[in-house]
């Protein structure tokens, strides 16, 4: 079980911030108007989803959690790192405003890119 659940999430983590560096490529060609401030609510929900996605990818390393526990963890924080790649996106291709829709896609990517370790290691349940 161990190899091929390590096997499926680093295609899943690959996958991951192979979309987020589609989702910045496409805000980094939009023209944008830097003048314009951000929508509070999109920046509350970015920030949401930042928060939560370094909170459980945190959480996946407790040494008190099951490996049943720990997976859907992981998972929740690329999908969170994935909406706010996706949200950057959305930012700059519908609201015009390319640098902040940027800045939230590269956020994203800095959340995602450590590799999940083994899930035998002891790297993968240290505090």
């Amino acid at each position: 079980m161990g190899v091929g659940l390590d096997r499926s999430l680093q295609t899943c983590h690959r996958t991951v911030l192979a979309m987020i560096a589609l989702f910045a490529i496409l805000s980094a060609i939009q023209p944008g108007q830097a003048d314009d401030a951000p929508d509070p609510t999109i920046t509350t929900l970015a920030i949401v989803l930042g928060l939560s996605a370094v909170l459980t990818r945190r959480a996946f390393t407790s040494p008190v959690l099951s490996l049943r526990t720990r997976i859907p963890l992981l998972l929740c924080a690329y999908a969170c790192s994935f909406g706010l790649a996706a949200l950057g996106a959305f930012v700059a291709l519908q609201r015009e405003q390319a640098q902040i829709g940027l800045m939230f896609t590269l956020a994203a990517g800095i959340f995602s890119l450590r590799p999940p370790p083994p899930l035998d290691s002891p790297e993968s349940r240290t505090p």
